[in-house]
């Protein structure tokens, strides 16, 4: 019987390639640019400025082109782009077929649920790896990943 293979490795998008025509960013502007001129009006310039700033990071965000990275799942973890997560950080996963998903669920606090794009990737030989190494449940992902989802980030 020949021996299996203990590793699966691919390359994908860090988070899925949105288009966003200009329409979209004159969209958000005029939002931001409505939420701090109210906040001008009601006095509370802190806000205003907090507006602006947190707009100007969304629309640099959202222009940003997801880099190629390659996942490798082997005998020592998952290791997506170049951050390792060890099996001893990770407490399940959870393989969302119908959107091409691995989700990850982690010990860490801001990031309990890592989700990676597994595209072209088989789900079973994903499943025959990890299955060996921590268990399989059912995990969703957050409601922020997917309202962002929703939104088009």
């Amino acid at each position: 019987m020949a021996k299996q293979s203990s590793f699966i490795e691919w390359e994908t998008l860090e988070y899925p390639l949105r288009e966003r025509g200009s329409d979209w960013f004159i969209s958000v502007g005029i939002v931001a640019f409505a939420g701090a001129l109210a906040a001008v009006i009601l006095e509370n310039y802190i806000f205003a400025v907090l507006i602006i700033v947190g707009t100007a990071a969304l629309l640099l965000f959202a222009a940003k082109i997801p880099k190629q990275i390659t996942v490798r799942i082997f005998e020592k973890g998952v290791l997506a782009d170049m951050m390792l997560y060890p099996y001893s950080s990770l407490r399940g996963f959870h393989i969302n077929e119908h959107e091409g998903k691995l989700l990850l669920k982690t010990n860490k606090l801001f990031l309990p649920v890592l989700v990676i794009p597994i595209e072209d990737t088989q789900p079973e030989d994903i499943r025959r790896i990890l299955s060996g190494k921590i268990r399989e449940e059912e995990i969703e992902e957050s409601f922020w990943e997917k309202l962002m989802d929703h939104f088009g980030f």
